[in-house]
């Protein structure tokens, strides 16, 4: 049960606070941590989201993997 929501959970805030990071929407790390929390809590909260993640998830460690080794 609690792989189904911290996988989830902890995909949401690095994806969040990357984007956040990449696009230099804010100055203060504080503030991009505490939304990519946010976002991250009602994404693992949602039953959708984490169906659709339990999918796509497999696939994209393997793109990770191979963009790491390149």
């Amino acid at each position: 049960m609690a792989f189904e929501i911290l996988v989830p959970f902890l995909f949401v805030l690095a994806v969040v606070y990357g984007a956040l990071e990449v696009g230099s929407v804010f100055k203060n790390k504080g503030v991009k941590m505490i939304i990519s929390v946010a976002v991250a809590y009602f994404a693992a909260t949602n039953e959708q989201v984490t169906g659709f993640l339990s999918q796509i998830l497999p696939y994209t460690i393997i793109l990770f993997i191979v963009i790491f080794i390149i």
